[in-house]
């Protein structure tokens, strides 16, 4: 691991495939650093993205 590596990552308290829009997601983010570094703040954004698509289909039935 070099100075400048540095591993993130999120252990959800509830994970779930779907979140919707005003979701609370609560949980732990994990920082690993390459040696022990200062800092005043932290400051973590995310930014979901989706991709939805369907097909609507009709079925008649003659008589």
């Amino acid at each position: 691991m070099s100075k400048n590596d540095i591993c993130f990552y999120i252990t959800f308290s509830n994970p779930k495939e779907v979140y919707t829009p005003g979701s609370v997601i609560d949980g732990i983010a994990h920082v690993i650093l390459a040696e022990p570094t200062k800092a005043r703040s932290l400051k973590i954004t995310l930014d979901g993205r989706a991709y939805t698509t369907w097909e609507v289909s009709r079925t008649r039935s003659v008589t």
